[in-house]
């Protein structure tokens, strides 16, 4: 009976903590959750076609494509992250502050989860409650920890830290109940420690030794744990070093001894299996290569070959994730991480050195409180071994040491509840323990309150860099490409030219100026500026797209052609570029090429969109309604939202008669983008060929209002009031379809059946010839040229 009531009292002080650290949690990211999408937020999310449809979710598990829309760079499997996404668009669509929630929620779920984890850890040693509390609070609250939930594309590094901390959770309460021999602590059980031999026999027993009443709770726990771990091994591949974590913590705390024999170990190896599995086999079997390195440029540098370099680096990342977690300055989404040596390395090194001398010591002394200080200290290096150990082309970014953080703040923690202790002593200096730790808890806040702020916008994010870092010439960039979006040309210009005095060769700022230059519209300029970057970084993706579109502006079709073949390596199964590069061999008269090129994508991968988009014009082109129709859908079965393949399927639909599932796409489009003209005017068109006169012309009068200049809308508006024999309007229509674009051929065709039906011949002979001028000597026309022919010859 105490028992249960303790365990009551437990669970009610839980979830009280726990209520805490959510009100907490929220009050410190309120201001966060209107932030917007940033950086690698944009290829992974926003432009992400994938994650628009929950019918995707299994090719999250199976097709690296769905990552990125870069999917040709960024090599990653983490397919639960993107099952995340999956979830946010299908409730809020594009809105970032359901993104930002579920950041927060799962940082605030690791804070509570490492509170649950010293608390039991220390459950032997006097009050271990306020040593985890601190611990869980200052985790929560660091700005140091901001980032995974300001960032939304950090999410993979806050959600495998929630399940690797969950996972080692459920580890200590399996080895608890595992090694808990008295029939009193395990219900059911029929053996007690004496039967299973001495005390050193049965703290070392694998789960599997204890018979079928007994291990049922720890076998529980183990799956529990191993569940946890594959969520966390479909998150992040960081997650491979929790066996290590939970081998360190039996060995630590004597839940196994090494000298045991091979079975103590056998609990150890669906961990390790499955975390090779997944973090190595499926890389290689997806991705035919272990590459783990970004492209990203962010706080990126020229790393030198060498294993001198790469213990420069590594020395000064350890150290800068140490102290930076609990010293929380100077943060910032973009480092510099220097190689060379000087007494800033020399400090790193005494650092580290003195990190891992104190844990061997405090391993050495035989008391509970110095092995478990210890064993944090460890964890902190195990977590970021990976990343020291493997050349990154982003060697520091603060995200990357979440899982890090719980260590320190373990060690933090247990010190602040090792002070408490020597302030119980007398009573008079009791409650100041919990005042220092409120003071910590209230500046680390208001540090991530303010801290918050700089991720408001990216003008914020990237002048908080330049102020960090002067000389960071991504965070001019940044800026220049924040300035462009806004459509500041000038000051978009000025910050390149500023990025080119120090960096003559950087091929970012070459091809901002050469965009600056597109927009207005000084294409030969545009195009040397491209070039330039071009020499510099040849599979660009930014430099080659517009270097297609300057080629086919200038009607070099062949070169354009060539930059786009380049693009589809780097985005392999983007629709657009394979729209773009069918649409340039189709003015080449070449379809025959790029039905090769198409063909052969699919062969390789039969569901590649991209290719389904292109083969699927190529079969419009050639006037196979059927084919190209069954290819259109294929795209839109994973990615739904794609209005450039809704658009033609909307027109194919309504060319075979098919006029409900014409309007269904056409009313999609409209949803998603209510000013689009093509879409308004297209489904107008579908109302009109159903007789639905009124609601078509009530549309056509919508598209005009907002877009005047909509010379096709006044030629069907003219259509449609021709089918009502209302002349007058029509003709009215009809020249002002003219008086915006004089080569209409189809408003100049129509205006001669009115005036036909007026009976003014010459007035509709006149507008014929004009057809014929404008239709001779094009294939695509010969139709309406024939029909122009016959007209005229009849009105003789």
């Amino acid at each position: 009976m105490v028992k249960k009531m303790l365990s009551k009292r437990q669970l009610i002080i839980n979830g009280v903590v726990f209520g805490l650290f959510i009100l907490l949690g929220i009050g410190i990211y309120l201001n966060s959750l209107h932030n917007g999408f940033h950086y690698d937020d944009r290829h992974h999310i926003v432009q992400n076609p994938y994650i628009q449809n929950p019918g995707n979710i299994p090719l999250f598990f199976t097709d690296h494509r769905t990552f990125s829309v870069l999917s040709g760079v960024f090599l990653h499997y983490r397919p639960l992250v993107l099952v995340s996404y999956a979830v946010n668009y299908y409730f809020g669509k594009l809105d970032p502050m359901g993104y930002h929630l579920v950041n927060m929620g799962f940082h605030i779920g690791s804070a509570f989860l490492l509170f649950l984890i010293i608390v039991e850890m220390m459950q032997r040693i006097d009050r271990p409650f306020f040593s985890g509390l601190a611990a869980g609070l200052l985790f929560l609250t660091t700005p140091f920890n901001s980032e995974v939930v300001n960032y939304i594309t950090a999410r993979s590094s806050v959600m495998t830290t929630f399940f690797c901390l969950l996972a080692f959770y459920f580890w200590m309460r399996f080895r608890e109940a595992a090694n808990s021999g008295s029939s009193e602590q395990v219900a059911g059980s029929r053996k007690n420690v004496s039967e299973l031999g001495s005390s050193e026999q049965a703290a070392s027993s694998s789960f599997k030794d204890l018979p079928a009443t007994c291990y049922l709770q720890p076998a529980t726990y183990y799956v529990a744990s191993f569940l946890a771990f594959l969520l966390g091994m479909l998150t992040k591949e960081i997650a491979i070093t929790l066996p290590v974590l939970l081998l360190l913590y039996d060995l630590y705390f004597n839940k196994i001894s090494i000298r045991t024999n091979y079975r103590a170990f056998l609990p150890y190896f669906p961990f390790a299996i499955s975390g090779i599995f997944i973090g190595i086999i499926i890389r290689l079997t997806f991705f035919k290569a272990f590459k783990v390195s970004s492209v990203s440029a962010i706080g990126g540098m020229e790393q030198g070959e060498g294993f001198i370099n790469s213990f420069v680096i590594g020395v000064r990342v350890l150290a800068k994730y140490f102290y930076t977690i609990i010293v929380p300055v100077h943060l910032s989404l973009w480092h510099k991480i220097k190689d060379t040596v000087d007494i800033y390395l020399l400090l790193s090194l005494t650092l580290i050195i003195y990190l891992l001398v104190s844990a061997y010591l405090l391993w050495r002394r035989s008391d509970q409180i110095g092995k478990t200080l210890s064993f944090f200290m460890i964890w902190f290096f195990v977590t970021l071994l990976p990343m020291t150990l493997i050349s990154l082309n982003i060697p520091y970014q603060e995200n990357r040491g979440h899982m890090a953080a719980a260590g320190v703040m373990g060690v933090f923690g247990i010190l602040l509840g090792r002070l408490r202790a020597g302030f119980d002593a007398t009573r008079s200096t009791r409650g100041i323990s919990y005042a220092l730790l409120g003071v910590i808890t209230l500046l680390y806040s208001a540090g991530t309150v303010t801290n918050n702020q700089v991720w408001q916008n990216s003008l914020t994010l990237w002048s908080s860099v330049i102020e960090e870092n002067p000389q960071s010439t991504d965070a001019r960039i940044a800026i220049g490409d924040t300035y462009m979006d806004s459509g500041d040309l000038d000051a978009a210009e000025s910050e390149y030219q500023i990025v080119l005095k120090v960096d003559p060769g950087n091929s970012a700022a070459l091809s901002g100026i050469g965009i600056c230059y597109y927009k207005r519209n000084e294409l030969n300029k545009a195009m040397e500026f491209f070039l330039k970057a071009k020499e510099i970084d040849p599979d660009g993706s930014t430099i080659n797209v517009y270097l297609a579109k300057i080629y086919r502006e200038k009607g070099d079709m062949p070169s354009a052609a060539k930059h786009l073949l380049l693009l589809i390596g780097i985005s392999p199964n983007n629709p657009t570029v394979y729209q773009e590069l069918v649409e340039v061999y189709a003015k080449m008269g070449e379809l025959e090429k790029a039905y090769n090129i198409t063909a052969r994508a699919l062969e390789e991968d039969p569901n590649n969109p991209g290719a389904q988009r292109g083969i699927g014009l190529i079969y419009m082109y050639n006037g196979k309604l059927g084919d190209a129709q069954s290819a259109f859908e294929n795209v839109l079965s994973s990615m739904p939202y794609n209005q450039d393949v809704l658009l033609d399927l909307g027109y194919i639909y309504a060319s075979q008669g098919m006029f409900v599932q014409s309007e269904k796409m056409f009313k999609k489009v409209i949803s998603l983008s209510p000013d689009d003209p093509e879409a308004s005017q297209s489904l107008a068109n579908v109302y009109q060929r159903q007789g639905r006169l009124d609601e078509a012309l009530a549309l056509y009068q919508s598209v005009l209002d907002k877009n005047p200049e909509q010379f096709n809308s006044y030629t069907n508006l003219g259509l449609l009031y021709f089918s009502k024999r209302e002349t007058v309007p029509a003709i009215d229509a009809l020249g002002k379809a003219l008086s915006l674009n004089p080569n209409d051929y189809a408003a100049r065709f129509n205006l001669a059946r009115v005036y036909e039906s007026q009976g003014k011949k010459e007035l509709a002979r006149k507008e014929l010839q004009s057809v014929l001028k404008m239709t001779s000597g094009n294939n695509q026309n010969s139709k309406i040229y024939e029909i122009a022919q016959r007209k005229i010859e009849d009105l003789k």
